[in-house]
């Protein structure tokens, strides 16, 4: 009888492992029974990769165990191999045994990725991670208010220049006195009275807060001049919205300052913007109205002008809102300076459109299809009044129009 060396199983797997025993018979003289192990290959089986929803806050990382409820049905060691990037975060790996998800700077709110596993013998699987990251309160930020010239007793707004990330309120709390001066505060604004017969340089701080239990203090430089000495106007800088194809009146001078009392301020002149025009009115407004079509981020600057020719610039940011569709009614302002555009060809016999009228004198003009135009005489009347403006026409471009009366809401 010979023996040999088993060969060395090369290929992956799972093994099985048992007890056999062999006969081997040499003639008549006897038999030899040789017991020994052996081993049965089997088939890996692929891990499965479960997914895994965490909650993080804001501002944290934090250290995720997503192979925790990952399972092997061969138990084998599993190990993270690959990952996606989240929209809002970012996520590293541990050496593969857990992976770190660190979310965007002051982002709140949902978030995923997925993740691949691995059993080291060719299995793998993928599963994902829905992260939902908690809002924490981000303290305002205070910025100085510096070279405020003062003559007599001025008002200051602290508040202006200052910004909170969370979008929060923000209200004055408290302010200090000055060194050659004092100070009391009156809304968001703090009165300043500067010692009798100084003359000079002034500080004071004052803690705003965003109602959220975040602070923070800021400080306001002041320059005390004498009585009869014209000082420039401060212009502050606007942030406003507007409506898709909307021209809109924007109050540039409603929050800027004159430390002369009774200084007025005049809008001296207004740049071009580049997605639009802006024009300024008969009243001192700025008519500001967007390119046709264009939605998105725009800005102009404008110099306003005390009554002794002494002036500042401001800048206005404005974004311009993307079309609506359906009934949507997003405008923030209700002046009824414009109606609403529609396309009448979308709305069926007997149906209703919104044309968005709010002042006496304005109109619409129709293709001459002829038919009936009902509106709402006062789509804010709070009374049981239902009235409509019937608009009637033939085969040409004028027509007649007359009120009815009726009970009920009117109809939008």
């Amino acid at each position: 009888m010979t023996s040999t060396t088993p060969k060395a199983i090369k290929r992956r797997g799972s093994f099985r492992q048992g007890t056999t025993t062999l006969f081997a018979t040499a003639g008549i003289v006897g038999a030899l029974i040789l017991t020994g192990t052996a081993f049965a290959q089997t088939a890996n089986t692929a891990p499965a990769a479960n997914a895994d929803a965490v909650t993080v806050v804001e501002d944290t990382s934090t250290v995720l165990t997503v192979l925790a409820n990952d399972t092997d049905a061969d138990s084998n060691t599993l190990t993270i191999t690959g990952f996606t990037a989240p929209a809002h975060g970012a996520v590293t790996s541990n050496a593969g045994a857990s992976l770190t998800y660190v979310p965007t700077a002051n982002y709140s709110g949902a978030d995923t990725f997925q993740y691949t596993i691995s059993d080291g013998n060719g299995g793998t699987a993928t599963a994902t991670v829905s992260v939902t990251v908690t809002p924490v309160n981000d303290a305002p930020v205070a910025v100085a208010d510096v070279n405020t010239s003062v003559i007599g007793t001025v008002s200051i707004p602290v508040l202006a220049n200052d910004t909170d990330a969370d979008g929060n309120t923000l209200t004055l709390v408290s302010a200090t006195q000055g060194a050659n001066g004092t100070t009391t505060l009156s809304g968001n604004n703090v009165l300043y009275t500067p010692n009798v017969a100084f003359l000079g340089a002034d500080t004071f701080t004052y803690v705003v807060s965003d109602g959220q239990g975040g602070t923070a203090t800021g400080t306001v430089t002041l320059a005390v001049l004498p009585a009869g000495t014209n000082v420039a106007p401060v212009a502050v800088d606007d942030t406003v919205s507007v409506k898709f194809d909307t021209a809109k009146t924007i109050a540039v001078l409603a929050n800027d300052t004159d430390a002369n009392s009774g200084d007025t301020l005049t809008v001296g002149s207004v740049t071009s913007p580049a997605h639009g025009t802006a024009v300024i009115d008969a009243t001192g407004k700025v008519l500001y109205t967007p390119v046709t079509g264009y939605s998105g981020p725009d800005s102009f600057t404008y110099i306003v002008r005390d009554q002794a020719g002494l002036i500042d610039t401001g800048t206005v940011n404005i974004t311009v809102k993307p079309a609506t569709t359906g009934d949507e009614d997003d405008d923030d302002d209700r002046d009824g300076d414009h109606a609403n555009k529609g396309d009448m060809d979308d709305c069926k016999d007997g149906g209703w459109m919104d044309l968005g009228f709010r002042n006496q004198g304005q109109c619409v003009s129709t293709a001459a299809r002829g038919g009936d135009i009902h509106a709402n005489a006062d789509r804010d009347d709070d009374d049981d009044d239902d009235d409509h403006e019937a608009v009637t026409g033939a085969s040409h471009s004028s027509g007649s129009h007359g009120k009815s009366q009726g009970k009920g809401k009117g109809r939008n």
